[in-house]
Parts: C-alpha cells; sequence; structure tokens
C-alpha cells in the first residue's frame, strides 16, 4: 500500500459491531457482524478502537488522526494488518485492487445460475421444519430442573452406576449387540435414530433457552440428499460468557447421554422382550453418535462448533482453510507472504493441522458418499451423480487453489518453486510413465489329456511302478491290488457254481428233480454272471496307463502290503505336449499384451519351477461366466465375481482371457 496516496476502504454500510464477551485471557471483545452470509467476527479492544475511528483518507493521515484522538501511539503496521483482515474477509465497499464493488453488487455476485443453483441444491439444502420457541416457552417450566448442576450430579452418578451394572453382564450386553445385526434389528435403529436425532436438537434449543437465546427455527438439512436435523442458535455468539455458548452447543449431546444412561438402566433391569430391545436399541445408538459421532471436529456439527467457541475461533474453517493455504504456499513457493491473521504461534499451527485433517477426512468421506450414490442409484445416473460430487468437493477446490496460484505466479518464482515443480513433474512420472512392462495375471496351468489315479477299490497294495517324472507306454501297470474279502467272495462263488453244475449232472428222469431241474439252471446261471463280475473286479484291481504320458504328483508314502481307500489320491498321469495356461487381464493389462509375447508361469505350489509361456490367444471379448472358479476370490484366486442365481460366477469388472503355451521338460513337472 502506498501510504501517502491510497486511502484506506470503506467498511461495508450493512456491519454492525456489538460486544462479545471475553477472550480466553479475560481480554475483552467485540463482535462484527455480517448479515449478507450471516458471520460473525471476533475483534479485540485494539481493532474496535480504530474502526471507531475508520475514515476514508491516506494510511499515513489516519494513523496520525486517530493517534491524537485515542491519546495513544497507532502504528501504520497495525492498521495494514486491520486492512488486510477486513479485505480477506470481505466486510469492505472495495475490493483489495481497488476496484468499487458496492454491498447491492456483492448481494447480487452471490446469487447463482441456474446449473449452480441446482447442483448445489442436490448436494447441499435446507429445510424449516418448524419454529421451535413457543414449544420451548411453554414447557421451559417442567424441563428446567433437567438442566441445572445437581441434574447433572445426579446423572453422572447414574452414568457410572449403569456403566458398572452393564460390566457385570458384558456378555450378554455384546451377544444382544450381535443378536441385532438383523433387519428388525436396523428397524430399530432407524426408529431409535429419528427420535433421538429430534430429542437431541431439543437439547440445544432447551439450552439456549435457559440462556435466554432466542431459537427461531429447527429444521432438516440434506448432505448429498442425506437428512440431517438442525438448531438455529446463530444468536448465541452474542452471549458475552464463553461457557455459555460451550453448554449451548453440548447441549445436544448431553441430552443423548442422558437418554444413553437411563435407556441402559433400563435394560438392566427389564426382562426380555420388546421393551428392553427398545432400551437396548436407544442405549448403544445414543452412547455411539454422542461419543463417536458428535464430537468429530472435522464436519460443521457438535464437534466443529464446541471446538470453535472453546479456541475463541469465530468461523473457525474459513480462517483455519486460510492459514492452511497460506502455510502450504509458504512450503511449496516460499513467496514470503504475511500470515492471513495476527494470532498467536500455537494458534496458528492448531488451524493449519485442523484444516488439513478436516480435507484428508472430508477427501475420503465425500469419495465413499460418491461410490455409494453410484452403486445405489441407476448407473447412467449414479455416474453423473457420482462426477458432480467428485468434481465439486475434490476438484473444485483443487482447482480453485491452483487458479490463486496462477494469478499470483508474479510472486512465486522463487528457488523453491522450481524445487516443489521439480518435485511434482518426478511424482506425475512416477505414477504415470509404465516403468515396468511386466503383468501380472492371476493363471491356472491346465492339461488337455490328464487321467487321476485312484485305487480301483478299496484293498492291499501288492506292487506298484509309480514314480515321479516317469514316461510310461500305454497299457503298463501302474499298481497291483489284491482284496481278501473279493477272493473270499471269488473262492465262495467257485464252490457254488461247482456245486450247481454237479447238481445239473447228475439229475435223472425222476419228476421230482425233472420239475426243480429250471430252477437248478437259473441259479447257475445267475452265479456263472456274479463269478464274472468278480473276476472282471479283480483284474481292475491292476491298473493300467490309458495313454502314454508322465507320472506326476505320485503319492510319496505309498509301499507294498499299504492298505487304500478308494478315495485316496495317488497321482497324475499326463500327456505330454497338451499342457497350457489359462489366465485373465483386466482391462489395464489387455492392452499391453501381444499374441507371441513371451513369459513366466510362477506356479503357487503346484509346479517346483517357473516356467516360461508364450501368449498365443488373446480374447477381444470380456468373460460374462468365469469357466475357471479356481480363480475366483471365493476360491482364494483374484479375480473378483458376483455370484448368479444359477450358481455360475460372473467376473466383476471387464476380464479377458488369454491363453497361453507352455514349455517344459519332464523334470520340472512333479506337483509338491
Amino acid at each position: 500500500m502506498q501510504a501517502e496516496s491510497k486511502k484506506l476502504p470503506l467498511l461495508r454500510e450493512d456491519l454492525r459491531i456489538e460486544e462479545g464477551g471475553c477472550f480466553l485471557n479475560g481480554a475483552p471483545s467485540w463482535l462484527i457482524h455480517d448479515p449478507l452470509r450471516n458471520q460473525f467476527f471476533r475483534i479485540g479492544e485494539a481493532t474496535f478502537e480504530v474502526l471507531g475511528s475508520w475514515q476514508n483518507i491516506s494510511l499515513s493521515a489516519f494513523c496520525k488522526l486517530t493517534s491524537n484522538h485515542l491519546n495513544k501511539s497507532v502504528k501504520q503496521d497495525d492498521v495494514e494488518e486491520i486492512v488486510k483482515f477486513l479485505y480477506s474477509n470481505q466486510l469492505t465497499e472495495e475490493s483489495p485492487s481497488g476496484d468499487s464493488v458496492s454491498f447491492s453488487e456483492q448481494e447480487k455476485s452471490q446469487k447463482k445460475g441456474i446449473i449452480s443453483s441446482i447442483l448445489h441444491g442436490y448436494l447441499f439444502f435446507k429445510i424449516p421444519l418448524f419454529n421451535p420457541q413457543p414449544i420451548l416457552d411453554f414447557t421451559w417450566t417442567f424441563v428446567r430442573l433437567l438442566f441445572t448442576k445437581a441434574a447433572v450430579q445426579v446423572f453422572v452418578m447414574l452414568a457410572v452406576l449403569a456403566l458398572y451394572l452393564v460390566s457385570r453382564q458384558w456378555d450378554v450386553f455384546t451377544s444382544t449387540f450381535f443378536s441385532f445385526l438383523s433387519f428388525e434389528g436396523a428397524a430399530f435403529y432407524g426408529v431409535s435414530l429419528i427420535i433421538l436425532k429430534f430429542l437431541h436438537e431439543f437439547g440445544h434449543a432447551f439450552m439456549a433457552k435457559k440462556y435466554n437465546v432466542p431459537v427461531p427455527i429447527i429444521g432438516v438439512a440434506f448432505l448429498v440428499l442425506f437428512p440431517v436435523l438442525f438448531t438455529d442458535t446463530t444468536l448465541a455468539v452474542k452471549l458475552k460468557d464463553r461457557k455459555q455458548r460451550l453448554m449451548i452447543d453440548m447441549g445436544g449431546i448431553f441430552t443423548e447421554l442422558v437418554i444413553a444412561i437411563i435407556a441402559t438402566l433400563f435394560w438392566v433391569f427389564l426382562p426380555d422382550g420388546t421393551m428392553r430391545s427398545i432400551a437396548f436399541t436407544t442405549a448403544t445408538l445414543s452412547w455411539f453418535l454422542s461419543l463417536l459421532v458428535n464430537l468429530n471436529p472435522f464436519m460443521r456439527f457438535d464437534g466443529y462448533y464446541i471446538l470453535s467457541d472453546a479456541l475463541g475461533v469465530e468461523n473457525l474453517q474459513q480462517r483455519s482453510f486460510n492459514f492452511a493455504k497460506w502455510r502450504m504456499r509458504e512450503i511449496l513457493f516460499k513467496p514470503n507472504l504475511p500470515p492471513p491473521e495476527a494470532i498467536s504461534g500455537k494458534l496458528k499451527t492448531f488451524l493449519i493441522l485442523h484444516a488439513w485433517g478436516t480435507w484428508i477426512y472430508r477427501f475420503f468421506l465425500f469419495l465413499g458418499i460418491a461410490l455409494l450414490v453410484y452403486g445405489f442409484f441407476v448407473k447412467i445416473i449414479g455416474i453423473i451423480l457420482f462426477a458432480v460430487e467428485i468434481t465439486w468437493f475434490i476438484l473444485l477446490p483443487i482447482w480453485r487453489e491452483l487458479k490463486n496460484w496462477w494469478s499470483k505466479r508474479a510472486n512465486l518464482k522463487t528457488t523453491r518453486s522450481m524445487f516443489s515443480a521439480s518435485i511434482f513433474v518426478l511424482l506425475i512420472l512416477v505414477v504415470f510413465i509404465p516403468w515396468s512392462s511386466r503383468v501380472d495375471i492371476p493363471a491356472l496351468y491346465k492339461s488337455s489329456n490328464e487321467f487321476k489315479l485312484y485305487p480301483p477299490t478299496q484293498g492291499m497294495l501288492v506292487s506298484t511302478a509309480l514314480q515321479n517324472q516317469k514316461q510310461v507306454r500305454k497299457g503298463e501297470m501302474l499298481i497291483k491290488m489284491v482284496s481278501p474279502e473279493l477272493d473270499a467272495d471269488l473262492r465262495i462263488s467257485e464252490k457254488r457254481l461247482q456245486m450247481l453244475s454237479t447238481t445239473l449232472n447228475r439229475s435223472t428222469a425222476s419228476e421230482l428233480e425233472l420239475s426243480s431241474i429250471n430252477i437248478v439252471k437259473q441259479e447257475y446261471e445267475a452265479e456263472r454272471q456274479k463269478l464274472l463280475g468278480l473276476s472282471k473286479k479283480q483284474n481292475s484291481m491292476t491298473l493300467k496307463a490309458p495313454f502314454d504320458g508322465l507320472l506326476v504328483n505320485i503319492d510319496e508314502e505309498l509301499h507294498n502290503d499299504q492298505w487304500l481307500a478308494q478315495t485316496r489320491s495317488l497321482g497324475m498321469l499326463i500327456k505330454q505336449n497338451s499342457i497350457s495356461v489359462i489366465g485373465l487381464t483386466d482391462a489395464s493389462g489387455i492392452v499391453r499384451m501381444r499374441v507371441g509375447q513371451k513369459g513366466t508361469f510362477i506356479p503357487d505350489g503346484f509346479i517346483e519351477k517357473k516356467m516360461p509361456v508364450k501368449v498365443i490367444a488373446i480374447s477381444k471379448i470380456a468373460e460374462n461366466i468365469l469357466e475357471e472358479e479356481i480363480l475366483s476370490e471365493q476360491e482364494g484366486g483374484l479375480v473378483p465375481t458376483i455370484q448368479q442365481s444359477d450358481e455360475e460366477l460372473m467376473p466383476h469388472g471387464s476380464w479377458f482371457k488369454v491363453e497361453l503355451s507352455m514349455s517344459f521338460n519332464p523334470e520340472d513337472l512333479n506337483h509338491q
């Protein structure tokens, strides 16, 4: 600022300055009320005195005039800090560039276009429900005792008692919670949540009534179509006692804690039934909302306002954001610009950390909300809403900050800027350049002709030719088994057949024997067929190779005179030169693969050595049904799938089949 030529900016005519209680150190404060945005700015006595003498004259003339008027020295640096504070919070008639912007023009600039209004309305809007003041005035006589120190002491003792009694039934309490993880439990929690939130808001309202703060509205706000009740206690900022403002901020939490205490005691003493279930849902929901959700300082809910009043910092979010942006610019560019406001170092550090924590929290929160919206809505609408939320809550703030950097690029041409730009370019290269040409895909080793070896029946092993890596010819004996039970059945069947044969040979022409000869013949034929079946079964006890191949995965614990169950796996015979690998790749992998490309098959406990493979075919159409189910996540694989009604698995997303040929040596194919 050129002190001799440039005049101090005019203050907006609509601003109001009122007494505002004391700072944390006990010093008096005043409030600047901006009715355009319904915001309050707390200032100290020195700033109040300077603003009381504010005139549209040069800086040097103003400092001289004000020093004479206040009978103390007013420094130009202090006035410049006040000017920066006024400009940064849009409390002047003129912009920092000197362009004249009237109050009406500022108000007009706040109006949004049609598209912006629709988008903002979808992302956030409020609906006033009713004016609670008449209800507060009528019922205050009946509830005022609940907002006294004596009531607080009673509730603290009841809380200790309730927690002690629950600790004695902790196993029952936790098991009850898991039993409510159902549709019926969700219904109980839904109804309890609505009632609790209304009582929560009345807690704020009654606490405001206690300190004679008008409450004009209780309403519902919609954050990305999610309803959140609110109570308008804005006028509480005029209270001079900071503790009274804190009590109003915590009125809702106090109310929910009282409900939680009473509901917990009811759960302890009530018998099993509907009333005890209601008490349980009310208690658990109240404790959870009070201690975890409401105390969150990163969203503009109770925790945020409690923190704001505890620090004595109005408009905590915007002011902390301003400091965080300033610190970020200093770290990245080091332009040596002064901070937005002159405050203590510890408070400045806290505001910066709070802003950065808010940014991180909201990034993941809004990203999660966007994903939920995308999942719950029809795809085309879900995609649009997803894009709107990501753009509005994440990309747009980043874009505005980048525009701010560009507008101030003349002041940001420093050595630190070159260093930061180099780091940024390096990060871009690390993220987007494919430094590695490697593509990892889940794959399955398959043989087009394989024969799993099992004992033909239960019995004792008497001879085996099974050896890992052994090549065998078709018809070659692999194992030979015996079954004493089968041998006994064969001997009995042979003797019975011999006896029936003797009976037929000795038959005479007597009438008795002629009448029974047909029965004997039938028994003879049946026994003969039985003997043939037993003989065939005995022959099958010798297992032979069905084709030329290689023995792999042979059970090394096999030995002669060993009893084997029919379900025991003995190994596998595979036909050589019939081995292939079937893999699946997503869209990012398919653009980096081509037919003829060589690779390596890395087994997972199946083949000891890595095997060279070559791509022989790549499907251009995404798989609708996953045929290789062993590659699915349900089976421990890497391909995410969705269970179809017909029990088939459908890949989640676009997955393309890749066929590869495998080259191997016989000694490498040893299943472990």
